[in-house]
């Protein structure tokens, strides 16, 4: 995977509802790969952007192999 597709998927935007008053959330993955904390800006309750089962970090590993399984017939 290029060095570019990895850094947009990284800074691809995601909405997540606040777990305290489900004010939605605008988050980058990146935030989450590293468990960053982020701050409601509704309730203003402090948030752990945490990954229980890792998929953050693995997330551009996964996707590269799936292209290059679906890319296979055409080079």
């Amino acid at each position: 995977m290029s060095e570019a597709l990895r850094t947009r998927l990284l800074r691809a935007d995601l909405e997540v509802p606040c777990p305290q008053c489900h004010y939605p959330l605008w988050i980058q993955l990146v935030e989450v790969t590293v468990q960053s904390f982020v701050r409601c800006p509704c309730c203003y309750s402090l948030i752990r952007l945490q990954d229980a089962t890792g998929t953050a970090h693995t997330a551009g590993a996964v996707i590269e192999q799936q292209l290059r399984s679906a890319l296979k017939g055409f080079s």
